[in-house]
């Protein structure tokens, strides 16, 4: 059986670009505090409008770096961060004790029908196993 997650406060995906992992947890957490991160004015912009027609509640959206997230010490339940570089340190700042911080990297082929239309020779991603202190 999948473990449950209760979060009782917000939880940023820390450089969540234009919204797409996001709007994918709305669909799953339909009360929960979303709120994405990120430093792309432009990408933020574009995922606050592609939730205009939504009948969702509506994740938050801010232009903010994530080595400096604008939440309390210890104030989170969770973080999360998808295909987006992993602020530890100011995610762990942030986390309550025990809290969860969520990291999603491309796998070996991840992009690669892209990479074959734009090189001439794709190359395949290093996979990742990273463990954090924490």
């Amino acid at each position: 059986m999948a473990k449950k997650y209760n979060c009782t406060g917000p939880v940023p995906d820390a450089g969540c670009g234009e919204g797409y992992y996001l709007r994918g947890l709305r669909e799953r957490f339909a009360d929960a505090d979303l709120f994405g991160i990120d430093l792309a004015k432009e990408a933020v912009k574009l995922a606050a409008k592609a939730e205009k027609q939504s009948s969702l509640k509506k994740n938050l959206y801010s232009v903010c770096g994530i080595f400096s997230l604008p939440f309390d010490d210890g104030s989170l339940d969770a973080v999360i961060s998808v295909f987006a570089p992993v602020g530890d340190a100011e995610n762990f700042r942030v986390l309550k004790k025990g809290g969860y911080m969520f990291v999603a990297g491309p796998g070996k082929t991840h992009l690669s029908g892209l990479k074959s239309a734009i090189y001439e020779k794709p190359y395949e991603n290093r996979e990742k196993h990273v463990e954090y202190e924490g």
